[in-house]
């Protein structure tokens, strides 16, 4: 699959005659495009029928998206001459369903989602089999990087694939030319339509895009940094429908992002439980440096970590997962210390099977 364009614009003065579709090929000052991405994003594989297999999976994409990708929003300016803005990733999320053996029911499951390397805006949600009515707006927007099954699979496996949909929800991303972070799935949505000259994702999609959705990357340059994990952001177990598979897929780290200290916006409980991790798992960083260690690279104030440590602590310890589940548990993983009360719980009942 040939990914053609980010976030291309084309004018709508009606002065400068009929629009038409501007080819990154026929800019010759943009960034080299990447053909190690899509590969990558094609999870289809029954090799790949594991969540220890899955879950390595999707470090080799975090790391390549960190270390060797850039998101550029592509326009054309009045003169014809080409513009764009590069972002770096800073924190995104994996959801994905795979029949027979990742049933992640956070996963939105659309019909966009099931080809991988493709945007997909997030859309509101089917009721009672009905067709999405629209994408969502507001505080509800979100956009994904696919990950799916493609027409054509590359796997070497002599077994047929097996159906993927899912995505990668982008969280954060930092303007190249300025630093500038945008942190949340809305605003960074808001972001790209900005630097689109787009009132609306309807508009990006059916009259600059002119409905192709493919995505693509070119490589970065910039230096390599530590690739967090942790929980994704915003889930809990207060739906009690499929329980079962809640229970096993709301803790998941399928949440990726570097550069800690930038995100401060949103999931600050999440970003300090994949800190934490990597401090004592990765590092081994003893019990009398770990407040210290991770205070220096979140950023938090000590008595933050003090606290959120505590909370962590006496769940793993002694908490139960009962007051998470149902009406109860609503916007548990809203609050960092409600979180890592429920992560710390989860742990325990893990680690007790």
């Amino acid at each position: 699959m040939s990914i053609k364009r980010y976030f291309p614009q084309v004018s709508t003065s009606k002065d400068e005659g009929p629009q038409k579709k501007v080819k990154l090929s026929e800019s010759p000052d943009l960034p080299t495009l990447d053909n190690e991405l899509l590969p990558l994003l094609d999870l289809s594989s029954p090799s790949l029928s594991s969540h220890d297999s899955i879950t390595e999976h999707f470090d080799k994409i975090a790391e390549h998206l960190f270390q060797r990708s850039y998101l550029v929003c592509y326009s054309t300016k009045r003169d014809g001459s080409p513009k764009w803005v590069l972002y770096e990733f800073l924190e995104f999320e994996f959801y994905m369903i795979k029949a027979g053996c990742h049933l992640d029911p956070y996963t939105h499951d659309e019909a966009e989602q099931r080809l991988p390397g493709v945007w997909y805006f997030h859309r509101v949600p089917r009721y009672n089999g009905k067709a999405a009515a629209g994408y969502r707006s507001g505080s509800r927007k979100g956009l994904d990087l696919t990950i799916g099954t493609p027409d054509t699979p590359a796997s070497s496996d002599s077994s047929p694939p097996i159906p993927v949909r899912g995505g990668i929800l982008l969280r954060s991303l930092r303007r190249v030319s300025d630093s500038v972070v945008v942190s949340g799935p809305s605003l960074l949505v808001d972001e790209l339509l900005r630097c689109s000259g787009s009132p609306g994702i309807t508009d990006l999609v059916t009259e600059k895009w002119f409905g192709e959705i493919s995505a693509f990357r070119p490589p970065s340059t910039h230096t390599s940094s530590q690739i967090y994990k942790s929980s994704r952001i915003g889930i809990d177990l207060s739906n009690p429908s499929s329980l079962d598979r809640r229970l096993q897929y709301v803790c998941k780290p399928y949440r990726f992002y570097i550069l800690p200290r930038l995100l401060t916006a949103n999931g600050r409980g999440q970003t300090f439980l994949g800190v934490y991790d990597h401090c004592v798992d990765t590092l081994q960083v003893s019990k009398s440096s770990l407040a210290g260690k991770i205070a220096s690279l979140t950023g938090l104030q000590p008595q933050t970590v003090d606290r959120y440590l505590k909370a962590y602590r006496d769940a793993l310890a002694s908490g139960e997962l009962e007051p998470f589940i149902g009406p109860s548990g609503q916007g548990a993983a809203s609050s960092p210390v409600t979180f890592l009360q429920l992560v710390g719980a989860w742990r325990r009942r893990h680690l007790a099977e």
